[in-house]
Formats: structure tokens, sequence, C-alpha cells
């Protein structure tokens, strides 16, 4: 896998619109993006079945989801987005998770 060089990545919380939780969680989420190419999303809690909003530049992207601890791929599809907000279910019972997203 080619993953992006994130030095040149920068922080892009903003791009987070909106988290949806079945429960009063801490969780914490940090993005580095290099707008309408690449976004690294480390979520720290949440439950499996909360979504997780973002703006990204309309068009077709790939979805990762990697286990921090060891770097296997969980979970890989790609989803069209129309409108520029993706909505994300989370998956897994992990507490710590990588989503990577890349334009296809």
């Amino acid at each position: 896998m080619n993953y992006p060089n994130y030095i040149h990545m920068k922080n892009s919380n903003p791009a987070i619109i909106k988290l949806i939780s079945s429960a009063l969680l801490m969780i914490l989420i940090n993005v580095l993006a290099d707008p309408d190419k690449h976004y690294v999303i480390q979520l720290l809690g949440g439950n499996q079945g909360d979504k997780l909003g973002l703006v990204v530049p309309s068009g077709r992207w790939r979805v990762e989801w990697i286990d921090p601890d060891t770097g296997t791929e969980l979970k890989k599809y790609e989803i069209d987005i129309d409108s520029g907000t993706m909505e994300l279910e989370i998956s897994g019972e992990r507490d710590h998770r990588i989503i990577y997203l890349s334009r296809v």
C-alpha cells in the first residue's frame, strides 16, 4: 500500500462535521489532510454503529480501516460522494482506529 507523505499533510479537524454517538463517551478525533487527495483520521473511542460525518470534495473515495497496533487493514471499500459530505459508520470493537481516505 502506498500511503501519503505525512510531513506535507495539515491538521484538518474542521473536516469533521458531526459525530453521532450512541453513548456519552470521551471520543477523540485527529485528522491530517492533503485536501482533494488524502485524509488520515485517528479515532479514539466510539462504539460500533456510531457515525462520523466528514466534509470532503465530491468524487470517488477509497476508505480503509486500519488497526494502528498491527498496521493490519481491517476493512476496505470505495464510496461515491456527490454532496461533499461523507458519512462513515464505525465498525469493530476497537477503542483505537485509523481511517485512511484516498481519492480514486
